[in-house]
């Protein structure tokens, strides 16, 4: 999802898990992972446990500038586990912009609700 009239973004990406993985160790995977790209600059917040879903997550802010860019991304992770499938989403912005998209990015990460529901097959 992407507002057209800033630099805001939204990417929901799902993959499957072990069963054994946990929300944790998921959201330490995936925060490792995005941190070893290749940034000019790179920092995070400190990582806060929320509530998405109705489920325990994670959420981690993290400011950076991609090479060959001059200017700054801020942005938010939010990463959970549940039903066998890891849920990241991913959301950034200009950082000059990040204070006036955050709460509208709040609001749509907030509203992220789970279907597990499998569907069911006729013989």
């Amino acid at each position: 999802m992407r507002d057209e009239g800033s630099s805001a973004e939204l990417v929901i990406r799902v993959q499957g898990v072990a069963s054994r993985v946990t929300t944790d160790e998921f959201a330490d995977t995936q925060t490792l992972l995005g941190a070893s790209g290749e940034f000019e600059s790179y920092e995070r917040d400190s990582p806060q446990r929320i509530t998405l879903a109705g489920l325990p997550a994670w959420a981690v802010v993290e400011t950076w500038r991609s090479k060959g860019y001059d200017f700054d991304y801020r942005g938010a992770e939010y990463f959970l586990v549940s039903g066998g499938k890891g849920y990241s989403i991913y959301t950034q912005t200009e950082r000059s912009e990040w204070s006036g998209a955050r709460a509208g990015i709040e609001d749509i990460v907030g509203s992220f609700v789970l279907d597990n529901v499998a569907p069911s097959v006729s013989p």
